[in-house]
């Protein structure tokens, strides 16, 4: 039976393979360039080009003549090249990760480096298959459909079993070995008569493969690096001493920032920016209730249970392989006054029926704000969710003035647009207007001024706050039909 559908079961095994290999695709640049939209549009672009060139190509060899040997090695070198990947991806994750090319260009880049080669040699299976399946002109239109739509089958099963299952219990490395270990078996089992040279070329290569992974895993353990992937993110766990030789721990999902840090000597918050949501004490000294949307490191919301005994708080993390983490490596313990809801910040706004006195917005993903958020929709969802005298502190990574200010101040504009009373403040008011760093607003359900006589911890938070900024003359603030958040993230980053 399988010599009898060897075909049928090549083209479904190929495109399970290509599914899965640009799924991964993602987890793998991450690491150094961000999950962003540039990092999807570059990789589908690239391997739907890439398949386009191996279907014309495919179907071109073919007409000369057709041996299900020929197709075998084809199938190899894809195998042997997803191997190689595990090699290529070390490579240009040092050579990209500070190349001042730009994150689009650096992702398209990648895209090529990684998939483009493998995409054209499993593209060229399909047309070749089918020329090898044709017996007859009657029946060709059936034959060809039925193999494209087994390929397509395959595609699907390795795109719901890689984004469900593989990614989520097994390293990027580990994948993509057993990827070329696949491929290299069904071109076995399409015909024997494989070269011995490729097949000592392929052993060599991924035994290259399996010690670059090994030692790569070694380095980083060395260096105090753990890394863990999750359902959003290829995380990396950073152990190391500050230069003030102070021992640190941080959370991060790619090479621009951090998402989350702590002392390991102290219970003190590491980052500065987060000690402005504190700033609640002021307006909401009573706070009984507040939500965090942003887990990461859950550094706050335990600041916040040391700091408010009598207070309650739900914090809004959209990976629970995020919290374990946190779990794990940053001190967190179930507490009854803690809620942590596993879900997208804003479908918890729009489905919740509770009431906070606060909201904390702190979910950047890199320096990229998820979208969803940011938008005049969004803060409409948030201002709805307030007690009578709530507040939103939200943090911005963007810089005061000139042209990295771009996100900070359509964001401005947007919360100006729903709030009566908006502050804004520069967290490293010292550090030049151009530069980017974090940014936090304050808007007030109700018209609010600034206390007049806070204490000294506070008075030198404040003292930089302002609500009369002036916007640069092109702002508009974001919508859902239109908010360019990662254009100009990208910018500010690559300036």
């Amino acid at each position: 039976m399988l010599k009898k559908y060897r075909l049928e079961i090549t083209v479904f095994l190929c495109g399970a393979a290509l599914m899965a290999l640009e799924l991964l695709g993602s987890r793998l640049v991450a690491p150094y360039l961000g999950s962003t939209i540039y990092t999807w549009a570059s990789l589908i672009g690239v391997i739907l080009g890439a398949m386009s060139v191996g279907y014309w190509w495919g179907g071109k060899v073919a007409d000369r003549g057709t041996n299900e040997a020929f197709l075998a090695q084809i199938i190899f070198l894809s195998g042997i090249w997803s191997a190689l990947i595990v090699i290529v991806n070390f490579i240009l994750y040092y050579l990209l990760a500070g190349a001042p090319l730009g994150i689009r260009l650096s992702s398209i880049l990648a895209s090529i480096f990684l998939f483009a080669i493998p995409a054209v040699l499993l593209g060229m299976v399909s047309p070749y298959a089918a020329r090898l399946k044709l017996d007859s002109l009657t029946n060709s239109g059936r034959t060809v459909g039925n193999l494209y739509a087994i390929s397509t089958l395959g595609s699907i099963a390795g795109t719901f079993a890689a984004g469900f299952f593989l990614v989520l219990y097994f390293r990027l490395n580990t994948i993509l070995l057993s990827i070329a270990v696949l491929l290299a078996l069904t071109a076995f089992l399409l015909s024997r008569r494989i070269p011995r040279g490729l097949i000592w070329i392929g052993i060599f290569l991924f035994a290259a493969s399996i010690l670059v992974s090994i030692n790569f895993e070694r380095l980083e353990k060395k260096m105090g690096i753990m890394a863990q992937g999750t359902l959003y993110d290829e995380v990396r766990i950073l152990t190391m001493l500050n230069p003030a030789g102070r021992p640190v721990r941080f959370f991060q999902a790619d090479p621009f920032s951090v998402q989350s840090g702590r002392y390991l000597d102290s219970e003190e918050l590491l980052f500065e920016y987060t000690k402005y949501y504190h700033l609640l004490e002021l307006w909401t000294p009573e706070t009984r209730h507040s939500l965090m949307i942003g887990g990461a490191g859950y550094s706050f919301p335990q600041a916040y249970l040391r700091s408010y005994p009598k207070a309650t708080i739900d914090v809004v993390e959209i990976d629970p392989g995020v919290t374990a983490l946190a779990k794990r490596w940053f001190g967190l313990t179930a507490d009854p006054r803690l809620k942590i809801i596993h879900e997208d910040g804003r479908r918890f706004l729009n489905s919740t029926t509770d009431s906070y006195d606060t909201i904390m917005i702190d979910a950047f993903r890199s320096v990229f704000a998820p979208i969803q958020l940011t938008t005049r929709e969004a803060v409409a969802a948030m201002r709805s969710r307030l007690t009578d005298n709530g507040l939103v502190i939200t943090n911005i990574i963007a810089s005061w003035r000139g042209p990295k200010s771009r996100f900070f101040q359509a964001e401005l504009a947007t919360y100006r647009e729903i709030f009566p009373s908006v502050y804004a403040i520069p967290t490293s008011p010292n550090a030049p207007d151009d530069s980017v760093q974090n940014i936090t607003l304050l808007a007030f359900k109700k018209p609010t001024t600034l206390p007049t006589n806070p204490s000294e911890r506070f008075a030198t938070m404040l003292a930089y706050a302002t609500s009369t900024y002036e916007l640069d003359s092109q702002t508009v603030p974001f919508t859902d039909q239109y908010a360019p958040v990662e254009l100009f993230t990208a910018r500010a980053i690559q300036q």
